[in-house]
C-alpha cells in the first residue's frame, strides 16, 4: 500500500512550531513561509530567484533615493524596512565600493616601488666603483672612509630632517636605511626611545615595500569613517537633544549622509580612471565632487532636522567644524595603531 504524501499545509510552523490560526501563507511568529516537507528543485530554484530579485528591487530602490537620506531615514524610523537596503548594509557596501576602487586605481604605487629600488642600485654601483678606484690610489683607510662619507652624505640628508619626532633620528641618513639593519642603526645612533625605535623600524618597513604598507594604511582608514560616524551621531545627539531624536536616529542619518558621498566618490573614481583626461580632466572631477558635497550635506541635514533658518546655521557651522575635528583624531589614531602592525 502506497505511504500518503505529508500535507504540504502543515498546521503548524516548520521553523519555530509555532501554531497557525488559520490559513495564513506566512507564521506571525519568524515570518517563514507556510512550506511543504516536501523538497524540490522547482522550490529551490523559485527561491533562489525570489531572493535574487528582491535583492535587486531594495538594493536599486535604496540607491534611487541615496542623494535624499532624509527620507531613507524617515522610512527606516517609520518601519518601512524591507523596501531598502538597511543603513549598515548601504554603509558597508559603499565604503567597501570606495576603497576597493581606490586601491584599484591607485597611482604611482609600483613607480613609487621601482624608484626605491633603482635608486638603491644606482647608489650600490656608485659606492662600489669609488671603493675600486679609490684603493688603487691612496692606503689611508681612515681618509677612505672619511673622503666617503662626505661624497655619499652618510651623516647628511636625514629622511626625518623636517619633522619634530626626534633629533635621534635627525642623524640618520637614507644611506642608514639603505645599507644597514634596524638594530645596527639603533646601536649605532645610541636610539633609546621606544616611540623613536618604532619610527625607523616602521619607516624602513615602507621604504622597502611601499606598496603593501601604504595599501595596509589606506584599508585601515576606512575604520577611521567608522568610528567618525558613531561619534558624529552622539555629537549630534547633542547638538540637537531639544528635537528629541533617538541615538539610533542620529546614526542612521549619519550612515545614509555617508554612503551617498562614498558613492560618489567612487563614481568620480570610475570616471576618472576610465574617461580620456582630454574629455573631462582631473580638476574638473574634484570641482564637480567638491560641489555635490557641499550642496549634499547642507541641504540633507536641512531637510531631516528642519531648524528655523537661524538655528540651522548655527548648528550647521558647529557640527561641520566638529566633523573636521573628529575626523582628524580618528585618522590620526587609526594611522597610530596601523603603525604598530605595518
Amino acid at each position: 500500500m502506497a505511504s500518503k504524501k505529508p500535507d504540504p499545509k502543515h498546521n503548524y510552523c516548520l521553523n519555530c512550531q509555532q501554531p497557525y490560526a488559520g490559513q495564513e501563507e506566512f507564521c506571525s511568529n519568524c515570518g517563514q513561509h507556510r512550506l511543504s516537507s516536501d523538497l524540490s528543485a522547482k522550490h529551490i530554484f523559485n527561491e533562489l530567484f525570489s531572493n535574487i530579485f528582491n535583492f535587486n528591487s531594495r538594493f536599486f530602490r535604496t540607491i534611487k533615493n541615496i542623494y535624499r537620506p532624509h527620507f531613507l531615514t524617515k522610512e527606516y524610523i517609520a518601519g518601512r524596512r524591507k523596501s531598502y537596503f538597511l543603513p549598515t548594509q548601504t554603509f558597508l557596501f559603499s565604503i567597501f565600493l570606495l576603497f576597493a576602487l581606490f586601491m584599484y586605481f591607485l597611482p604611482n604605487l609600483d613607480q613609487l616601488a621601482k624608484n626605491s629600488s633603482t635608486l638603491r642600485g644606482e647608489s650600490a654601483v656608485k659606492r662600489a666603483q669609488f671603493d675600486t678606484l679609490v684603493v688603487k690610489y691612496m692606503n689611508d683607510t681612515a681618509a677612505i672612509r672619511k673622503m666617503r662619507s662626505e661624497m655619499f652624505g652618510d651623516t647628511k640628508d636625514s629622511i626625518f630632517e623636517f619633522t619634530s619626532i626626534s633629533d635621534v633620528l635627525k642623524k640618520v641618513s637614507l644611506q642608514d636605511i639603505y645599507y644597514k639593519s634596524a638594530d645596527s642603526i639603533i646601536k649605532e645612533k645610541h636610539i633609546t626611545s621606544w616611540l623613536d625605535k618604532l619610527v625607523l623600524k616602521q619607516y624602513m618597513k615602507y621604504i622597502f615595500n611601499p606598496i603593501g604598507s601604504t595599501k595596509f594604511l589606506i584599508n585601515n582608514l576606512s575604520w577611521a569613517f567608522i568610528i567618525n560616524t558613531i561619534l558624529m551621531s552622539m555629537f549630534a545627539k547633542l547638538v540637537y537633544w531639544r528635537h528629541k531624536h533617538y541615538f539610533i536616529e542620529h546614526l542612521t542619518f549619519n550612515l545614509y549622509v555617508h554612503s551617498g558621498l562614498f558613492l560618489m566618490m567612487s563614481i568620480l573614481i570610475l570616471m576618472n580612471s576610465i574617461i580620456p583626461e582630454s574629455w573631462i580632466s582631473s580638476d574638473t572631477l574634484g570641482e564637480m565632487g567638491s560641489t555635490f558635497a557641499i550642496l549634499y550635506v547642507p541641504v540633507s541635514i536641512r531637510l531631516f532636522y528642519k531648524d528655523s533658518w537661524f538655528k540651522y546655521f548655527l548648528r550647521l557651522s558647529v557640527l561641520l567644524i566638529a566633523y573636521v575635528f573628529i575626523y582628524c583624531m580618528c585618522v590620526l589614531f587609526v594611522s597610530a595603531i596601523s603603525l604598530l602592525f605595518i
